[in-house]
């Protein structure tokens, strides 16, 4: 075989090489755009499922405590937004026994969360600071986390800092692994994707 054999044989299979590794990041790149779809559609499907969760629960601890219609003041102060367990004290009613022994902590299969011990999950609020890791399908690393705050009737879309009569719920869904970053702002600094989905429970 002579030397100009060689060439055009080693530069074929530098042309075979390249073509292998050009057909190989198509699949990947189609698969990654397969899997980011997925990891979407699956986002809001377990966001819409624990907003649907969050919903049954009453508006508030106090609410309907005497069979009759209560004032906005009656209601949770901000500060005491959260789990019973954590926020209990002269502002709000301790949990009842029934609470403690007949209200689900909403960690159970195929969930886990980072909210400590046996927490009590009767009322919309309760959920404020709660985190969720979960599942969907093949797709793992989903975490959701949840936010509950007073908004008022004239803009549901923003806190306040009195009691109202409108809780808004937040539901925030993060996937480092199948979210790839994004340049949210056009500033060159790629960041996390956040997926927030909301409601608002009324009194």
């Amino acid at each position: 075989m002579g030397l100009g054999q060689t060439m055009l044989t080693a530069a074929f299979l530098v042309l075979v090489t390249i073509a292998a590794m050009n057909a190989n990041k198509m699949i990947v790149d189609r698969d990654s755009v397969h899997y980011e779809l997925d990891a979407y559609r699956n986002a809001s499907q377990l966001a819409g499922a624990l907003l649907a969760e969050i919903m049954t629960k009453k508006f508030d601890e106090k609410a309907d405590l005497e069979g009759s219609y209560q004032d906005e003041s009656d209601f949770t102060v901000n500060s005491k937004l959260g789990t019973d367990s954590r926020t209990t004290g002269s502002g709000r009613n301790r949990r009842t026994y029934y609470e403690r022994t007949n209200v689900d902590v909403p960690d159970t299969f195929p969930y886990s969360s980072m909210s400590a011990g046996n927490d009590s999950y009767d009322d919309v609020d309760d959920y404020d600071g709660y985190v969720r890791h979960a599942t969907s399908g093949v797709l793992s690393g989903f975490v959701l986390t949840v936010d509950v705050y007073y908004v008022t009737e004239g803009n549901l879309g923003k806190k306040v800092t009195t009691r109202k009569y409108y809780k808004r719920i937040d539901v925030r869904v993060t996937n480092t692994t199948y979210f790839p970053k994004r340049d949210k702002d056009g500033d060159g600094v790629e960041e996390d994707v956040v997926l927030t989905y909301s409601t608002v429970k009324t009194y």
